[in-house]
């Protein structure tokens, strides 16, 4: 099995970016023949867990952007993130 990881730059907060990114990585490592593809910790969620009050707009941004970004993916993808589930950190 030709396991990659992934190396990207993202910015906090840029989610389209960041799954943009996360696509065309996918992309190049299918052509290149990878099984699977694993990505750093929190590459696309960051890793700060935000302020209750901020939480349910990000974590629908995020599965909305993540939804979207499946059609695009080209290869078996392992995309650790962090979110806040009832008052616990879930990191992963």
């Amino acid at each position: 099995m030709k396991i990659a990881i992934a190396q990207i730059s993202t910015r906090p907060g840029d989610i389209e970016g960041a799954l943009d990114a996360v696509a065309r990585m996918s992309e190049k490592a299918a052509a290149d023949g990878v099984e699977l593809l694993v990505f750093p910790f929190a590459c696309v969620s960051g890793a700060a867990v935000l302020d209750p009050g901020e939480q349910e707009g990000f974590m629908l941004d995020l599965a909305s952007g993540l939804a979207r970004t499946l059609e695009r993916i080209a290869c078996p993808t392992i995309l650790p993130v962090v979110f806040d589930f009832e008052g616990m950190v879930v990191n992963e």
